[in-house]
C-alpha cells in the first residue's frame, strides 16, 4: 500500500494501525484527534537511520557538483527534522503531494 492509500486508510478508519513516515503522521495527527503514536522508530530501531543518501558511481563521476550540492541539501533537510519537525513535515507534504515540482530544479543537471 502506497503512502496516501495508507493515510487514506487511517483517516477513513479503515484501518486501526499502521507503520508510516512523515508527513503521512503530521497530516492524520492534524486530521484525526484520536490519532496516537504507539511507538517511534528511534525507540523500536535505536540509531537506524531515517533515510540514507546512495548514489551510483557514474552520476558521483559525471556529476559531482551535482552530487555536493545534494549531499548538502540532505544534511540541511536532516537537521530541519531533527530541530523542526513540524516545518520539515509541510515540505515533505509538498514532495509526496506533487514529487514533480519538488525534483525540477533537478533536472538541470539533465540526468
Amino acid at each position: 500500500m502506497g503512502a496516501n492509500r495508507v493515510q487514506q486508510a487511517l483517516l477513513a478508519g479503515a484501518v486501526d494501525a499502521a507503520s508510516i513516515l512523515e508527513p503521512i503522521l503530521t497530516t492524520v495527527q492534524q486530521r484525526n484527534d484520536g490519532a496516537r503514536v504507539v511507538a517511534r522508530a528511534d525507540a523500536m530501531l535505536p540509531g537506524q537511520p531515517g533515510a540514507v543518501l546512495a548514489a551510483c558511481e557514474g552520476a558521483l563521476q559525471e556529476h559531482p557538483e551535482a552530487m555536493q550540492e545534494l549531499m548538502a541539501l540532505h544534511l540541511q533537510a536532516t537537521k530541519m527534522l531533527v530541530e523542526d519537525p513540524k516545518r520539515a513535515a509541510a515540505h515533505v507534504r509538498d514532495f509526496v503531494e506533487e514529487p514533480s515540482a519538488a525534483v525540477a530544479p533537478w533536472n538541470r543537471w539533465h540526468w
